[in-house]
């Protein structure tokens, strides 16, 4: 494999988004704290990986308990590894208070995959790692597969304060870049693509969606991959616009310190 950098598919939608965030992460290398959300989501993360994992090693799931325990553990060890940005709903709850309610939540949502998602899911690979040397490109595409059943299907497990929209799927790069990286290993594209949403409402829910995709729609993807490559190789980091909801001290760890970022009627625009 080549030793040209290398792009993932979180670093093309930042650069999508905001070419100045990327910048300050990519460029300068500047690191922000990650947000409660962030850990919710990584907690849950290792939390089905492991469990999907024995699954694949042993034919059997964890335990449900050992499910959680390993969400909490994990979520209080990213808490105490690293500073954490919380926001102003978080900050009057106090640490404390945020820290417990971001452990429940990621133990419910936990549960919620061991018991409802866990057990008609049939893992081949988790994590499994990939890389796309791309001919005639500065970069090539380096990434993870969460979950393959191997030719049935590739799911990528997302969590969520609200019900994802009904295209989601469709709309997924991120489904997209997958299934072009199962094409390049395997010699085909599994035949469904799914995000499984641990949603978390008042009776928390999963919300399965399902897509599929063909060669065709590598194409645009592709395309994107290559603008992407302009804009690193001419320098062009055009900021988001103020007014996406993303664009505010909650959802970016830069906004606070950012030229592009204004204050409106004396407070910065914190976002829903």
């Amino acid at each position: 494999m080549s030793e040209k950098k290398h792009l993932s598919i979180s670093q093309l939608n930042m650069l999508s988004f905001c070419g100045e965030q990327y910048r300050r992460r990519y460029i300068l290398g500047e690191k922000r704290p990650p947000g409660v959300s962030l850990l919710v989501g990584r907690s849950v993360d290792d939390s089905v990986n492991a469990n999907l994992g024995n699954k694949i090693i042993t034919k059997e799931l964890l335990p449900v308990e050992q499910v959680l325990d390993i969400a909490r553990d994990t979520l209080n060890h990213e808490w105490e590894r690293e500073e954490i940005f919380l926001d102003e709903k978080e900050k009057i709850l106090g640490e404390k208070q945020a820290r417990g309610n971001a452990v429940d939540k990621a133990v419910r949502l936990s549960e919620l995959h061991a018991l409802k998602l866990a057990p008609s899911i049939n893992p081949t690979h988790v994590q499994r790692k990939w890389e796309i040397e791309l001919a005639g490109y500065p970069v090539d595409l380096l990434g993870f597969i969460d979950v393959q059943e191997g030719s049935k299907a590739i799911r990528d497990t997302k969590t969520s304060g609200k019900s994802p929209a009904k295209n989601a799927a469709d709309t997924s790069d991120q489904l997209t870049i997958y299934a072009m990286a199962a094409y390049v290993l395997d010699g085909q594209i599994p035949e469904k693509l799914t995000l499984d949403y641990l949603v978390d409402l008042k009776t928390p829910k999963e919300s399965i969606i399902e897509t599929t995709r063909t060669v065709d729609d590598f194409k645009p993807l592709l395309a994107r991959i290559e603008n992407a490559c302009t804009v690193l190789e001419k320098g062009a980091f055009t900021p988001a616009r103020q007014d996406n909801p993303l664009c505010s001290p909650k959802w970016c760890g830069y906004a606070l310190t950012c030229k592009y970022h204004r204050k409106i009627n004396n407070s910065y625009i914190e976002g829903e």
